[in-house]
């Protein structure tokens, strides 16, 4: 429910979210992951395969054994290194969907507080002047945990490299969103 200031019902929001480019992104990351580890899953099979049929065999002579505990080992190993290698290639083909959420999160907050920045100048404060800045900015990060820094921007100084710059409404104002390296890779390794 929306009230006024009153606390009078004003209306109601209803918000919908079709997942359907999430699921998409999601098929599209297995299938790519499937397609790059099909060989070593394939080689984990054949040697599990390799050592059932070992292991299900009479002892007859002890070279026999020998391809026994060699087949246990492979199959071991195989085990061992197959589900490492779809996990780690999962990651690496997650990256670049991470990083675009990220830029997307970044570039939502900064639109929004270049908005009020805008609405602030509007009304006739200079930018030095206006109260509250450094509080409302520190509340702006807190509410998104990947942002390691937000700034403004004024027309006598120049965004910091690899930030996400949101424009003002008024030329030369600006706020700058950073968020730290390896953020994709701690949110990753979760």
């Amino acid at each position: 429910k929306i009230v006024d200031a009153a606390g009078i019902p004003a209306g109601a929001l209803v918000m919908a979210y079709d997942y359907h480019h999430t699921q998409q992104q999601a098929r599209l990351l297995g299938l790519q992951t499937l397609a790059r580890t099909w060989p070593l899953i394939l080689v984990c099979i054949l040697c599990l395969a390799w050592t059932l049929r070992e292991q299900l065999s009479p002892d007859l002579i002890l070279h026999q054994r020998k391809w026994k505990y060699l087949a246990t080992a492979c199959c071991l190993l195989s085990f061992a290194a197959t589900p490492a290698a779809v996990l780690w290639d999962a990651r690496e083909t997650a990256k670049p969907l991470v990083y675009e959420q990220i830029e997307n999160n970044a570039s939502s907050l900064g639109s929004r507080l270049a908005n009020e920045l805008s609405r602030a100048l509007d009304a006739g404060i200079p930018y030095p002047a206006l109260p509250g800045i450094t509080p409302w900015l520190e509340q702006a990060k807190k509410a998104a945990p990947e942002i390691s820094s937000v700034q403004v921007g004024d027309p006598h100084s120049a965004p910091p490299d690899e930030a996400v710059i949101a424009p003002s409404k008024h030329p030369g104002y600006f706020i700058s969103l950073t968020y730290p390296d390896d953020f994709v890779d701690q949110q990753l390794s979760s």
